[in-house]
């Protein structure tokens, strides 16, 4: 009964996109958080502009999805992904990220070259992943 196309803030629809297409543009972004509609969500690519004046949050569903986003914003401020109760990603202005929900938090699909592998949340493993033996 909910239809998976609303364009309410509401991303609690009872549905998951099995694929859609297009850029979602969140525009004029400043001082306040943003919840994503689930239509806005189930767009691969999200693009960011604004002049921020504070850190914010862009709420997303609590899906398992990935996702490519463009912080176009300017501004000494940044952009946390997160799920309305679950963690999230910092994104700074003027960068782009690859990013992934598992279902409950919203985690990094790539490093971030603006945070110089602060990112690496386990170091051995990178390194074993990598094919490198130990340092």
């Amino acid at each position: 009964t909910n239809n998976p196309e609303t364009s309410s803030a509401s991303p609690l629809t009872g549905w998951v996109p099995a694929d859609s297409y297009g850029v979602t543009s969140v525009t004029g972004l400043g001082s306040s958080s943003v919840t994503l509609s689930t239509l806005q969500a189930s767009r691969d690519r999200i693009v960011l502009t604004g002049t921020l004046t504070a850190n914010i949050n862009v709420i997303v569903p609590a899906w398992r999805k990935s996702w490519t986003v463009v912080n176009n914003c300017t501004g000494p401020f940044s952009v946390t992904f997160k799920t309305a109760s679950g963690t999230g990603v910092v994104i700074p202005a003027s960068s782009q990220a690859s990013i992934v929900g598992d279902g409950a938090n919203i985690v990094t699909g790539s490093l971030l070259a603006a945070n110089n592998l602060s990112d690496l949340t386990d170091r051995n493993a990178a390194i074993a992943n990598l094919g490198f033996g130990q340092s």
